[in-house]
């Protein structure tokens, strides 16, 4: 994984830094003349803004790395788009014949001035034929050329003479914006060169500002070198909020990325860069949050506990798929492993890896009980709430995988859970479990043990509008009810019975739905289980229609968000064989119509 991200840390820097080159400039120094050419379409002629010309030490410059073919397609647009730019540079057509002796002679005379190390008084000749003749529109393209060619070049040239290129470049730029103050190019290139000098920096940070409001295509690169600009300022705030604006549109640019991990890296502690890894985790982008996370622990080491805590975040979340215990053998998994001897987080990372391997009792995660309570749910963003999702993320991980190992990373979870969390996906999990084996008495005592903390959570939950977990709450306990066969409540609370916490669950997904305004596959709904857990309570409490229709209720809302093996699995046969021959014409007829969907 760190070899990845080294990739894409060098594609990014290469968005920053690539020198601005086109097709017919790039590579060695061109004759003047190709500058001067009869100019259609003032887009084509302007090749795209880019970043710092490599000239300039300022920016981070790297060479061109090997992209990484795991980011190719969505990735970085802005670098997508300079690339096919700088491809159709290649493929236009040659640059039309000099208009004229008077032109072949000026730009021989400038080109024998350069040779000569007279850089100012080329630059006049360049411009002043630039203008010349043509519309102004093909005066601003010629002038932006020159900029470009001043920039590119100028490396090429002594050292003393270099400043004078940049110089002539400045000039030429200035005089393209003269002619065309809406050139988004010319406005990014001449705010690199003032940016090379710290009395200019306030001059580049309002031609960048111009640039940015254009809301051309090219407004990436100037979001970004802005941003840069305000970095090196050390106004740290409004360059990560500018680098934000890009990872916001974009997931995928690495250059965006790689400007929000340095500047997270110059402030004083880990915050700015825990909250960097929280979002690279919200994105699934989970091998840089891990990368970016084990890296971190060397430049803060004041913060690593909250950085090795943020791992065991990154490696519990939905995004990380692989085997838990795959992780040591990843780039960040090595880098880690360096620390086991650590004064302060050994034992902290030693039972991490531990805990992946294999599951371990309670007793043997000391480091990561801080935050714990036995009979609340852990501190928000404590070692044990991570350490507890960590757990049920990993009983989750072999339930799917049909492991024995699943129960006892659910007994874990359970008892790092406290008696009053409401997130009760590992009891569930682990109710499921005993459910499977027939193991009665347990679920009795795990219901014994936890139902009123459940309750009581609700509850609260309940009172905030917390309609997620108020699903989830519902969902666990209307399952737990069910595996007792406990459909309506004996007593008080009335609520303490499968059929009405599995219906009021329903209910509670559908204000969540309706909060989030979410897509309706993205919508949530009772699982399979859930949904034939609910029917056979109404079948136990003799409501046959109603046990049919919630089955096939479902199937259908299934079926129409493209679900079909879930629609098949709340219809499976076993179910269907059970029916009465006798049962009513309409839900037959339901039924018929459902299966033909399905094609069953």
């Amino acid at each position: 994984m760190r070899a990845g991200l080294k990739i894409i840390r060098s594609a990014a820097r290469l968005a920053i830094a690539l020198a601005l080159v086109s097709a017919s400039t790039a590579g060695r120094a061109q004759d003047w003349s190709s500058v001067y050419r009869t100019v259609q379409a003032p887009a084509a002629a302007e090749p795209p803004a880019q970043s710092q010309p490599q000239q300039q030490p300022q920016a981070a410059q790297a060479p061109p790395a090997r992209r990484n073919a795991k980011f190719r397609g969505a990735r970085e647009a802005a670098v997508a788009r300079s690339a096919d730019s700088v491809a159709a540079a290649a493929a236009a057509p040659p640059p039309a014949a000099a208009a004229g002796g008077a032109q072949a002679a000026d730009v021989a005379r400038g080109e024998e001035l350069v040779r000569n190390g007279d850089i100012a008084n080329a630059a006049k000749i360049f411009e002043a034929r630039a203008v010349a003749e043509g519309t102004p529109q093909e005066q601003s393209s010629t002038l932006f050329r020159i900029g470009m060619k001043w920039q590119t070049d100028g490396s090429q040239l002594p050292a003393d003479k270099r400043i004078e290129a940049r110089h002539a470049a400045v000039s030429a730029y200035e005089r393209t914006l003269q002619l065309n103050p809406q050139s988004g190019a010319a406005l990014n290139n001449l705010a690199q060169l003032y940016r090379a000098e710290p009395s200019r920096e306030k001059d580049a940070d309002v031609l960048l500002q111009r640039a940015i409001a254009l809301n051309d295509s090219r407004k990436t690169v100037y979001l970004l070198n802005r941003a840069a600009l305000k970095r090196d300022t050390k106004e740290l705030d409004t360059a990560a909020d500018l680098a934000q604006q890009v990872a916001n549109a974009d997931k995928w640019n690495p250059a965006a990325r790689s400007m929000l991990e340095d500047i997270a890296l110059r402030r004083d502690d880990a915050g700015a860069l825990l909250k960097h890894i929280a979002w690279l985790d919200s994105q699934g982008l989970v091998v840089s949050a891990l990368d970016t996370a084990t890296a971190g622990i060397a430049r803060f080491p004041q913060d690593g506990a909250r950085l090795l805590t943020s791992v065991a975040r990154t490696l519990s979340g939905a995004g990380y798929t692989p085997d838990p215990a795959a992780f040591a053998n990843t780039d960040a998994g090595r880098t880690l492993a360096k620390l086991t001897d650590d004064p302060s987080l050994g034992a902290g990372v030693r039972e991490l890896f531990e805990v992946l391997r294999e599951p371990q009792p309670f007793g043997a995660l000391d480091w990561w009980h801080d935050g714990f309570d036995p009979e609340q749910s852990p501190a928000p963003g404590s070692r044990a709430e991570a350490m507890q999702n960590l757990a049920r993320r990993c009983g989750d991980f072999y339930r799917d995988a049909e492991d024995k190992r699943s129960e006892p990373y659910y007994q874990l979870a359970v008892a790092m859970m406290g008696k009053r969390n409401p997130d009760p996906r590992a009891i569930m999990g682990l109710a499921g479990i005993l459910n499977e084996r027939h193991e009665i008495d347990a679920l009795t005592e795990l219901l014994r043990t936890y139902t009123p903390g459940l309750l009581e959570t609700k509850g609260r939950t309940i009172a905030a509008a917390d309609f997620l977990h108020t699903y989830q709450l519902r969902l666990a306990l209307g399952m737990m009810y069910g595996y007792v066969e406990r459909w309506k409540s004996p007593g008080e609370p009335f609520y303490a019975g499968s059929i009405w916490m599995l219906e009021q669950a329903r209910e509670s997904a559908y204000f969540y739905n309706q909060e989030k305004k979410l897509p309706a596959p993205e919508q949530l709904r009772l699982p399979p289980d859930a949904v034939k857990m609910l029917s056979l309570g109404r079948l136990h409490d003799n409501d046959l229609p109603g046990s049919v229709r919630t089955r096939l209720d479902a199937a259908s809302d299934y079926a129409r968000i493209g679900q079909l093996n879930a629609a098949r699995r709340v219809l499976d046969e076993d179910w269907q064989r059970s029916l009465p021959a006798d049962l009513d014409a309409g839900l037959r007829r339901q039924l018929d119509a459902v299966k033909s969907q399905l094609g069953i």
